[in-house]
C-alpha cells in the first residue's frame, strides 16, 4: 500500500454501529469508517451539491395527488442491501480508504464508498436517481409509477389495469442493473 499510493495513504480506525431489528434475534454490526478523527479525510471532500431527499409534505402531496385521481393505487417498498457498497470509488481516492486489523503488516484498502465518508451520500443519490430516472424510461407514459427514494428504499406506487407489471418491471430494472434488493424488507 505504501509503495502504490506513497504519501497519500490514509489509514483510518473502524468503529462498528450496532444494528438490531424487532424481528431478528441476531446482532449484527455496520462498520465505520471513522474519516474524521485525526486523518482529516471527511474535512477535505467538497460535495458538489446539496442533498434533498422527500420529506412528510412530499409524501402528503403525492399521497393528496393519488386521492384526488379516483383510482386506485397500489404501492411497493424495497430496500437497496449495502447501498454504500455499490458505489464504486475511483482508483485514485482508495488511497485515502485504507484500514488496518490487528497486523500492523497487512493494510485493507476499499474500491468501494464506505459507510462514514462524508461525499458517499452524494455519490449514492446519483445512482439512486439515475435508477428512478431508467425506471420511468422503461415504463413509459402509459405504465408511468409514483417513485420516491428516501436514502436507499424506494416507494413506488402504481395504478391502472398494470399496476402488478409495473411495479415487479421496476423490481426487475433494479435487479437487472445490479442493485441487490433486501428482500425481507420489502413491503406492498
Amino acid at each position: 500500500a505504501k509503495s502504490r499510493f506513497g504519501k497519500s495513504l490514509t489509514i483510518v480506525s473502524l468503529g462498528a454501529l450496532v444494528k438490531t431489528s424487532a424481528t431478528e434475534e441476531k446482532v449484527a454490526l455496520r462498520l465505520l469508517f471513522d474519516g474524521s478523527n485525526n486523518v482529516g479525510v471527511n474535512p477535505a471532500i467538497k460535495v458538489r451539491d446539496q442533498l434533498q431527499s422527500p420529506t412528510m409534505a412530499d409524501l402528503k402531496t403525492v399521497l393528496r395527488m393519488q386521492s384526488l385521481s379516483g383510482e386506485k393505487w397500489f404501492g411497493l417498498s424495497f430496500d437497496v442491501d449495502g447501498a454504500h457498497e455499490n458505489v464504486p470509488v475511483h482508483s485514485d481516492d482508495w488511497a485515502y480508504q485504507a484500514v488496518q486489523g490487528t497486523d500492523p503488516d497487512i493494510v485493507f484498502v476499499s474500491m468501494f464508498a464506505l459507510f462514514g465518508v462524508a461525499s458517499i451520500a452524494y455519490w449514492w443519490s446519483r445512482l439512486a436517481a439515475a435508477l428512478a430516472r431508467a425506471f420511468h424510461y422503461v415504463l413509459g407514459k402509459e405504465w408511468a409509477a409514483w417513485v420516491l427514494v428516501f436514502a436507499d428504499d424506494f416507494s413506488l406506487n402504481a395504478r391502472g389495469k398494470h399496476f402488478v407489471e409495473t411495479l415487479l418491471t421496476c423490481i426487475l430494472c433494479a435487479r437487472i442493473f445490479g442493485f441487490p434488493i433486501q428482500w425481507a424488507k420489502g413491503a406492498g
